[in-house]
């Protein structure tokens, strides 16, 4: 029997629907990603089953050296891929174009240690999606698209009947787990569903609320990071479609959802914190369905927002705006986007750090879990940030680039490395991964770049750097050097590669751990087609597995 109830939240304005559903026990040792405060990595290696969505993996390998100690090979697998994960050996793939009437399976899992796709199992149980499957410890697939919810085992047994999502849900961001074993479905356009690993329903949830005489509904912009039964994620105002949005300025969130295994109040909104909004749609030509990237890091929830710092914009926010510290090379005003990088606490919800970048914005982060070179740099309090140039902006960046590799000290979110890449077309760029070889301790950065359809991977080293700190002084606005007779001067362990902006005249030393970020290597994966983002897998025991449209590049580093 369902119950009704609607809950407000302590003084907040968020008002709560909520349908409650019998409660059944559900399957023991579901822990996605990995039990929260344990070092060991998750068995699932992508964004999709990783708690705080660090984006990294171990290889049980070395890192070469040159790329000829790689072996390579390309392998076809006749269905267009759309997310794409792994446990142990076995990649699982959702698909884009599964239909009802479509002969091709929504879900399938395949070795990529053969010299074809071996297909494990296939199902046509679920639909095309752009949602990741979500493992647990033992290899079980849950999968999820938004008229259907699937789990099989590893080797394609189902765990039971397919169970029928009612209401329907419609399109959702890919799933994830907290730590009391439920699972949560983000849909684009309604409630969190909360379900049992076991199929059994849970809890559903509608962020209600009135802005300006308007109603409408708070919708999850992408994936919730983890802490423990909490969930931290991005929502924005969406008023109903009866309601004129005329006088409903932007008004985002960041909010935390605690899940509990009880009879009643099983979702309860714990807190929730006013920041910008990010800009709508596509960046620089990039996906609409662009989400706005999220990093969880031990007691913190990582945002970047890129948005529109023009006064006219400014007055539209609705609320007041905490303070943003942070990177105090506070960046000239030089262009209309702008990039803050948020950083609230999971107990309470303040912003506790902050960094603030104009003319580029955040594609991606990803942070080492571990991570000690020659015993002495702890990569565990580094994040990692790939960044491309918005346009009319280009006076932190060398001629030939067009983003750049950034370090942040986590604690507090200074920024204290920067390294200009070339990506290519902005449009098609991975999210980037922080790898960590195992053979040898080595620490690299890995990212696809792509020029008309040809993809490359590309690695970056993470090492010992030699600097006691950064000095970091104002870029001239001409892309010209500055010299130590002006306003500025550069990075002393590496002119050519670390050059910041900052105010007039104005030195800054930020101390950090001691790196040097260097380009180690990178490889030609070939065409793959402009309309697919290649993604970056980690396979068991030694291989990056890229999957793009109907291929799957396999780098493998024991070949």
């Amino acid at each position: 029997m369902k119950i009704f109830t609607s809950i407000k939240s302590s003084g907040r304005g968020f008002v709560a629907l909520i349908i409650w559903v019998s409660l059944v026990s559900a399957k023991s040792g579901i822990i996605p990603g990995g039990i929260l405060g344990d070092d060991d990595l998750s068995s699932c290696r992508f964004d999709g089953c990783d708690e705080l969505q660090s984006r990294t993996f171990t290889l049980n390998a070395s890192a070469p050296s040159h790329i000829s100690h790689i072996y390579y090979k390309i392998m076809t697998t006749g269905f267009p891929m759309s997310s794409c994960t792994s446990w142990e050996e076995i990649v699982f793939c959702t698909t884009l174009n599964a239909t009802l009437q479509a002969s091709q399976p929504g879900l399938y899992a395949f070795s990529a240690h053969t010299d074809q796709p071996d297909v494990i199992w296939s199902t046509k149980q679920v639909l095309g999606t752009f949602a990741l499957p979500l493992l647990d410890i033992d290899g079980d697939s849950f999968s999820v698209d938004g008229l259907v919810l699937y789990g099989a085992n590893a080797g394609g047994v189902p765990l039971g009947l397919p169970i029928i999502i009612a209401p329907q849900l419609g399109e959702v961001f890919s799933m994830t787990g907290t730590t009391n074993e439920v699972m949560l479905i983000p849909s684009f356009h309604g409630p969190i569903a909360a379900y049992l690993t076991n199929g059994v329903p849970h809890a559903s949830i509608w962020i209600n609320d009135t802005i300006n005489g308007h109603h409408g509904i708070f919708m999850a912009q992408h994936t919730p990071v983890i802490f423990g039964p909490r969930a931290i994620f991005l929502v924005r105002f969406n008023p109903d479609p009866a309601s004129s949005n005329d006088n409903v300025p932007p008004t985002c969130k960041i909010v935390a959802l605690d899940v509990h295994r009880t009879i009643s109040d099983r979702l309860q909104i714990a807190w929730n914190t006013s920041v910008p909004c990010p800009i709508k749609g596509p960046i620089n030509g990039s996906p609409s369905h662009r989400k706005p990237p999220i990093l969880g890091l031990n007691n913190q929830a990582c945002v970047s927002l890129t948005i529109d710092s023009s006064p006219k914009s400014k007055t539209m926010q609705r609320g007041t705006t905490a303070h943003l510290s942070g990177d105090p090379s506070a960046f000239l005003n030089t262009s209309i986007l702008q990039t803050r990088i948020v950083c609230v606490s999971s107990t309470h919800g303040r912003i506790v750090s902050s960094a603030k970048l104009d003319g580029e914005t955040v594609h991606s982060f990803c942070r080492f879990r571990k991570g000690l070179i020659n015993g002495a740099l702890n990569l565990e309090n580094v994040v990692f940030a790939l960044t491309t140039l918005e346009s009319g902006s280009n006076t932190i960046f060398q001629p030939s680039s067009n983003g750049r590799l950034l370090a942040f000290n986590a604690s507090n979110m200074n920024l204290f490395y920067a390294r200009n890449v070339s990506l290519g077309d902005l449009n098609q760029i991975a999210p980037i991964s922080c790898v960590q070889f195992a053979k040898n301790n080595s620490n690299i950065i890995v990212g696809i770049s792509n020029s008309l359809g040809v993809y490359t991977i590309f690695a970056f080293s993470v090492t010992e750097g030699k600097l006691n700190d950064h000095s970091i002084r104002k870029f001239h606005s001409n892309n010209t050097r500055c010299n130590t007779t002006s306003n500025c001067v550069t990075n002393r362990s590496n002119s050519s590669q670390e050059l910041f902006r900052s105010p007039a005249a104005t030195q800054y030393r930020y101390k950090g751990p001691h790196i040097n970020i260097t380009q180690s290597w990178n490889k030609t994966l070939g065409f793959c087609g402009t309309e697919h983002v290649a993604q970056i897998i980690g396979v068991a025991p030694s291989i990056i597995a890229v999957p793009c449209a109907s291929q799957v590049f396999v780098v493998d580093f024991d070949g």
